[in-house]
């Protein structure tokens, strides 16, 4: 971690002389040898800067953190931010680790059910849009990082519980059945019509939400004799 006084490519220099890869190509062989990654940044593109006026001002990404595969296999969640300049024409790097209590990352699993939501294209489209920079794999990963925690905010914030909303939506009905028992109005039969609906589109992603939990236990589970592989043919 610190000033390797390198750029790798062309995005990663604004102003001066064009980036030419003899410049980088030493660097990269060190990293690519070493079995180093760069692990990417948010923040500003440039960590360094002559402070010169005009056409002589040179931004540049010289400072970076590296890590082996080691670290990586760790499980730590690692960031790396580029703060503000302030005494120093270098930008400080703010390096955040993460261990989730239970020594090892908590697992991430994709559900079917969330595309069945109006929502769910926009909430990945808008997390893949992030701006990141790096080396193409590493983009690829900050990427993907994003993506899993934006699925993760929503689906607690806005898809939630597929059974609560089952739950939900059930006494619902049940509130407007009564509702419409004791006053009729084609009012009333509209919103409880609404209702019901709701309450199918629920049942139907709370069972494709149990089916594919089925089928995942099933390949974890389905070549053991359990009780939950002989329950499978009952």
């Amino acid at each position: 971690m610190g000033d390797f006084n390198v750029v790798v490519g062309s995005k990663e220099k604004k102003g001066g002389r064009p980036f030419r890869f003899s410049e980088a190509e030493s660097f990269l062989n060190f990293t690519d040898g070493a079995g180093l990654t760069d692990l990417g940044f948010f923040g500003s593109k440039f960590t360094w800067c002559n402070n010169r006026l005009g056409r002589a001002r040179i931004w540049k990404r010289l400072d970076r953190v590296l890590v082996n595969q080691s670290w990586l296999d760790l499980g730590v969640n690692t960031s790396v931010a580029h703060l503000s300049r302030v005494s120093s024409d270098h930008s400080p790097l703010l390096v955040t680790c993460f261990l989730a209590v239970g020594g090892g990352p908590r697992s991430f699993r994709f559900l079917d059910v969330w595309r069945s939501h109006g929502d769910f294209l926009k909430v990945v489209r808008q997390a893949w849009e992030m701006e990141c920079e790096g080396r193409s794999v590493k983009v690829l990963i900050l990427k993907l990082k994003a993506v899993k925690h934006a699925l993760r905010v929503w689906n607690k914030e806005t898809f939630g519980n597929v059974t609560d909303r089952v739950r939900e939506w059930e006494e619902q009905v049940q509130l407007l059945e009564c509702s419409l028992e004791a006053s009729p109005t084609e009012e009333g039969q509209q919103r409880l019509l609404q209702a019901q609906c709701d309450l199918k589109a629920a049942l139907l992603r709370e069972s494709r939400y149990w089916h594919q939990k089925t089928c995942i236990r099933w390949l974890k589970e389905g070549g053991a004799n359990t009780r939950f592989f002989h329950g499978q043919f009952k």
